[in-house]
């Protein structure tokens, strides 16, 4: 009996020993850990209209409560992956040319421990003064004046 009642305080007592060491590191844990786990990595792309990589002159800015986090230069494939801790950070463009020549939707810019991947339709903004086009109404011959802005291929926004 002896032998039987030490087995199982033994047997308890690595089963106490096992769970003990499992929480450690579980989700549970206020353990204090000064490095707290860092998320596979969170990735943006820019692209044009058509799909193309937009692939220099774009810094992409990981910003947390208001608070610049992270920058890094878009890559030649025209993403960056960066791997910060786990958490909600709004992603925000710079450019190295004119700021003013592109436009992109900046409603829903959000990445977050679910959503790790981004991507960014950036457009050339309509600039200069329209040219004047006359164009004969093939209807009526009468010659009419419009007005027409250069459009580079891709997309565009007016504004």
């Amino acid at each position: 009996m002896y032998k039987t009642t030490k087995r199982l305080v033994v047997r308890l007592l690595a089963l106490v020993l096992a769970m003990s060491l499992c929480a450690c590191g579980g989700a549970g844990s206020n353990s204090g850990d000064a490095s707290a786990p860092t998320a596979p990595g969170y990735t943006v792309s820019v692209v044009d209209g058509l799909g193309n990589p937009y692939t220099e002159g774009i810094i992409v800015r990981f910003m947390q409560g208001g608070t610049q986090v992270s920058m890094e230069v878009i890559g030649a494939d025209g993403t960056v992956t960066k791997d910060l801790e786990k958490g909600d950070y709004t992603v925000e463009l710079m450019f190295t040319d004119s700021e003013a020549v592109y436009y992109y939707d900046t409603t829903d810019l959000t990445l977050s421990a679910d959503k790790t991947q981004l991507e960014i339709v950036l457009t050339k903004a309509l600039s200069g003064e329209p040219q004047q086009l006359h164009v004969n109404d093939p209807v009526t011959g009468e010659n009419g004046a419009h007005d027409a802005y250069a459009v580079e291929s891709g997309s565009t926004f007016v504004a």
